[in-house]
């Protein structure tokens, strides 16, 4: 099966529908970030969630029981995945994420230049922005599965780092 990955270019992974265990995917792989203005190849390890699977960089952990990705350093910064159901409204989780966001501060849908790489196509991209936290609650489809992503993202050193990492690290998300 051939599967697109936002954001990246096509790659082949032989996946068998008989169960979710027999994805066969490479235990590591290679991904191009830019950080800090430059561009740099780091290898990200292969990680199962709930029904997916991810790559994960070793700045970051993941906590399969929660579906939580962190970063190592500060566990502030994370982002939660949910799988949503088949049935999802986008309606109701826009209301739903505006009431989450309006705790950090205003919110916003994003503009296309504040989507993050692999992002892009998000039915549902909105932010909330305070003076010491920014979070995200993002809506996005994969092969067919419906995922919801909210992001934690105070404003201290690590946030452009972790960002990138964490989003690059979505982006990896395959369906098994």
């Amino acid at each position: 099966m051939s599967i697109r990955q936002k954001g990246g270019d096509c790659a082949t992974y032989s996946i068998s529908t008989a169960g979710s265990e027999n994805a066969q995917l490479p235990e590591t792989k290679d991904f191009e970030l830019e950080l800090e203005g430059m561009k740099e190849a780091k290898t990200a390890k292969l990680t199962k969630g709930d029904g997916y699977a991810l790559y994960i960089f070793d700045i970051g952990s993941f906590d399969a029981k929660t579906n939580k990705l962190t970063m190592n350093v500060d566990q502030d910064y994370y982002v939660e995945i949910t799988k949503l159901p088949s049935d999802y409204s986008e309606d109701e989780l826009k209301l739903e994420a505006g009431k989450e966001l309006a705790e950090a501060g205003k919110v916003r849908e994003a503009s296309d230049n504040e989507k993050h790489k692999g992002m892009e196509d998000a039915s549902v991209y909105m932010i909330g922005e305070g003076e010491s936290l920014t979070k995200m609650y993002i809506v996005d489809e994969i092969d067919g599965q419906g995922y919801l992503f909210r992001g934690h993202n105070p404003h201290r050193e690590p946030s452009e780092g972790f960002a990138t990492h964490a989003f690059t690290s979505l982006s990896s998300i395959v369906n098994h």
